[in-house]
């Protein structure tokens, strides 16, 4: 993998289902943790970790309005590996459950 931040953001939208380590994308890049954390925060403006949380739960939002899958499975997939972890990000990002965001969404869909 080339390391450009533009590669690193294309790696997760590949793989953000998958466990990744900052070790091995650094490793990979052939610089420190330390170096990728601060290259990556000086570009981007957040962690590396804070941006793959976010981009995990936006992908969450997308499979809770567009699927059937269980609040439980929608964590799974999107590459959380801890329920209560999840959610407890979730309603910190979004301000509500992922239960109630899907229940929201799924009202304001009926009422169109």
């Amino acid at each position: 993998m080339k390391c450009t931040t533009s590669n690193v953001i294309q790696y997760v939208e590949n793989h953000y289902h998958e466990k990744i380590y900052i070790a091995e994308l650094a490793k990979t890049c052939l610089i420190s943790e330390y170096q990728f954390s601060r290259a990556f925060k000086r570009e981007l403006g957040v962690t590396f970790r804070t941006y793959l949380v976010n981009y995990r739960l936006d992908k969450a939002c997308e499979l809770l309005n567009n699927s059937m899958l269980s609040v439980g499975d929608v964590s799974f997939a999107v590459g959380f590996l801890d329920h209560s972890y999840f959610t407890r990000m979730f309603k910190r990002r979004v301000g509500i459950s992922p239960s109630e965001y899907r229940l929201g969404n799924t009202k304001l869909m009926s009422a169109l």
